[in-house]
Order: C-alpha cells, then structure tokens, then sequence
C-alpha cells in the first residue's frame, strides 16, 4: 500500500500539471494605412508656347495732311505692333514680366548689301502684377518711321524717287516672359530673328 501511494506521488511530481494555462498569444499586427500621394500643383506656365497664345497685329498710323498741304508727298508713316497675350495655363501668373524686342530694316543701303544689311531694334519691357488662365494682356510697342512705298513689278518705288527690290518695313517681333531669373516663355517671329540674338 505504501508501495503505489509512494509511486503514485512521484509520478504526479514529475508529470507536468495538467491544468497549467497556455502562454497568451501575440498581439495582432497592426498595419498603417498608406496616406494618399499629395496634389500636385500646376506648374506656372512651363516653357512651353501652347501656355500663352500670342496675337500680333500690326498697325500704321494714317497722317492726314490738312488743304494747304495735299501736294505734299507723304514719304514715312510711323508703324508698330499690337500684341496681345493670353494665359491658357490653370495656374496664375504673378509677378512676371513681358521683355520684347521689335525689328525693322531699311532700304537706304546698296541692293548689292541690302541682304547683310543691319536690322534696326527697339525694345521695352511691360509688367504682368496678375494674370489667370483666360485673361489677356495687350500693350503696344514704339513705332518705327517706315518710309512709304509703292510695289509694282519686283521693285519698291518711293516718293524721294529711289527705286529698290528691298523693302523697308517692319520684320518681326521677339517676346520672352519672365519671372526673376526664370525664363517662362519665348516666341519669335520669324524665328530666323534668333540669329540676331536678344
């Protein structure tokens, strides 16, 4: 009898307790949600010239002479541009600015250099303060004395008599828009103005 008590007493010492309680389980992995990527913002008009619509217009201005003075020739009519911008970017323009240059070449060379020949400039600069998509800016620029002539035949005649294939008149326009030291955008016309360099 003391023979199965005393093994019935070693054998629950060395067994392990059948009602011991299993470790807790691990917490459950917590995944963050990945936040959605921030709008990106247009760009302020990109150098790119579907960005701004340009219109150019060129306008001469009519001298009248009064009674007394009909017989006289009119020999120059001063001439210029109108421009128009307009801002097709969803993005405001602020704080920019309008650079330009107009060119104009004369016939009082010889037709022997008048394809060299030197192209009058002037320039200016105009201040865009705002400007949003849809709206437009419109300056003109200073005139040129272009002198007066008649085309017939291949040649250009003028009314001081001097009889030249080579026309004066206005060439074209550069225009060049920019913020600080950033250039926004550029447009020439005729782009073989770029040879002469802004």
């Amino acid at each position: 009898m003391k023979t199965l008590a005393a093994a019935t007493f070693a054998l629950l010492s060395v067994a392990p307790p059948l009602l011991a309680q299993a470790p807790p389980p691990p917490p459950p992995l917590v995944v963050a949600p990945t936040p959605a990527p921030a709008a990106v913002q247009p760009a302020v008009v990109p150098g790119r010239s579907a960005e701004l619509e340009v219109k150019i217009e060129k306008k001469v201005q009519e001298l009248k002479r009064t009674l007394a003075n009909e017989d006289d020739p009119v020999l120059t009519e001063p001439q210029n541009y109108a421009v128009t911008l307009t801002l097709r970017n969803p993005a405001e323009l602020k704080g920019a600015v309008v650079e330009y240059r107009v060119y104009y070449t004369g016939s009082d060379v010889p037709e022997s250099t008048a394809e060299t020949r030197p192209l009058e400039k002037k320039e200016g600069v105009v201040p865009i303060s705002s400007l949003s998509a849809g709206q437009s800016l419109a300056f003109e620029t200073p005139f040129f004395d272009v002198p007066r002539s008649t085309s017939r035949k291949g040649y250009n005649f003028y009314p001081d008599g001097r009889k030249t294939r080579f026309r004066s008149e206005l060439v074209g326009v550069w225009l060049r828009v920019r913020q600080g030291e950033k250039l926004l955008f550029e447009w020439v016309e005729p782009n073989s103005l770029k040879r002469e360099g802004f």
